[in-house]
């Protein structure tokens, strides 16, 4: 069971991103990087079945991560980043059409953030309102480890 409260609680700040003109978000504190892939040197990234990243010594599983909300990516855009999250001690990327924006926390944002569950997607783990937007919060965990038994 998610305990609401620690999670509005605990963020430290938000990456605001859009998949398919859906607004979701993560807590900046599981962001390891943000990365255009247009200025990486793997022009195979954006046909690949199971694409990967190297960074250094660090092989990194890139995740579609539209197909999990059942929708379509439209990948080759200036505006694409890939959002590196570590799940677990291990580090994934995962495709976004766009990161919108980032904001730190104040007391006076999270007081305006207000957090609800009960969504049809096993993939979401619920969505913050703030003022008169939804931002959808992914499993990120869920999504890592269902790659992973692939």
């Amino acid at each position: 069971m998610i305990d609401h409260y620690l999670i509005s609680e605990s963020l430290t700040g938000l990456v605001v991103f859009e998949i398919s003109e859906m607004e979701f978000c993560t807590d900046i504190k599981n962001v390891s990087a943000i990365i255009n892939p247009n200025e990486l040197n793997q022009p195979s990234l954006f046909v690949t079945k199971d694409p990967k990243i190297q960074i250094n010594d660090l092989i990194i599983p890139i995740i579609n991560i539209h197909k999990f909300f059942g929708v379509e990516h439209k990948f080759k855009s200036k505006d694409n980043r890939i959002v590196l999250l570590e799940i677990q001690d291990k580090v994934f990327g995962f495709f976004v059409e766009r990161v919108k924006e980032i904001f730190s926390m104040s007391k006076g944002f999270k007081s305006k953030l207000k957090f609800s569950t009960g969504y049809e997607n096993d993939y979401l783990l619920g969505k913050l309102n703030y003022e008169s937007r939804q931002l959808l919060i992914p499993d990120f965990s869920k999504i890592a480890l269902d790659i992973l038994k692939q």
